[in-house]
């Protein structure tokens, strides 16, 4: 695994999938249009663990998702045929990137919104996160939980 020092502490590491292509012809947007076609719903997934806290990721394309040190990566085949996605990782020593807690909406039948995390539920009770707080909800005052 290769990494790039960027002199502050830090380091990069980057993963580019596909090439550019070499020549331009007018056939080519029609082949490529073809291929991807074939392709429609298969995916690349890359999965990494890193030996440094995640500072930031971006992606031009597909979906990331991180725990921890380790990272998904999941880039739909037709994104990068005739083309390149890459994925590039900040990382460090000191300092990490936070990953956000799921949210949901939970409904009560008075109309009023809960956002927050749903940690448990019960037959009677369902518990939320909000803000560091627990609140704990009745199930009966529930119209409808939003995921």
């Amino acid at each position: 695994m290769t990494y790039t020092d960027n002199g502050d502490g830090s380091f990069t590491f980057t993963k580019t999938l596909g090439e550019e292509p070499k020549e331009s012809k007018p056939d080519r947007e029609k082949d490529m249009t073809m291929m991807k076609g074939m392709v429609g719903d298969v995916t690349w997934d890359y999965e990494i663990n890193f030996p440094m806290n995640i500072l930031d990721i971006q992606s031009n394309h597909g979906k990331v998702d991180f725990k921890g040190k380790k990272v998904t990566w999941s880039v739909p085949l037709a994104e990068f045929v005739g083309g390149t996605s890459t994925l590039t990782v900040k990382l460090g020593t000191v300092g990490r990137m936070e990953s956000s807690p799921k949210r949901q909406t939970v409904i009560l039948k008075n109309g009023k919104r809960i956002y927050g995390e749903v940690v448990n539920m019960t037959k009677t009770h369902c518990l939320v996160i909000v803000e560091k707080k627990r609140e704990r909800i009745e199930r009966d005052n529930i119209k409808s939980i939003e995921f």
